[in-house]
């Protein structure tokens, strides 16, 4: 009861200091700004350091995979290589991997163009 009674007094007396951390109720909207702002602050850097560059990298991959054409030397993501001999529809190809071995794969499989017009 005694505790009680002095938590209470103490926090009502006015040599107090009030927490740093958080606004008080009525507090204007700066109080509220600057005490966001760290959070801002951090979403901004995630958004610039790893959203923005992943979409960028997406975007030149995605214009890679559309110029695609007949006589691409390609890699694809397991790492076989083989030469583009023809197209099935927009989201098929054929790819050449050995001497009469035409292996068919999605598009998204290319990773990397290595020589474009090889002519075959």
């Amino acid at each position: 009861m005694f505790l009680s009674f002095v938590t209470s007094a103490y926090a009502q007396t006015q040599g107090a200091p009030a927490p740093a951390a958080t606004a008080p109720a009525g507090a204007p909207p700066a109080a509220l700004l600057m005490n966001m702002a760290p959070i801002l602050l951090i979403l901004v850097a995630f958004f610039f350091l790893i959203i923005w560059p992943q979409q960028k990298s997406q975007k030149k991959h995605q214009k890679m995979l559309e110029a695609l054409k007949k006589g691409d030397r390609v890699i694809t993501r397991g790492g076989v290589h083989g030469t583009i001999v023809g197209f099935e529809d927009t989201n098929h190809l054929m790819v050449r991997i050995a001497n009469n071995v035409d292996v068919k794969m999605v598009r998204n499989a290319v990773e990397t163009v290595l020589r474009e017009g090889s002519g075959t």
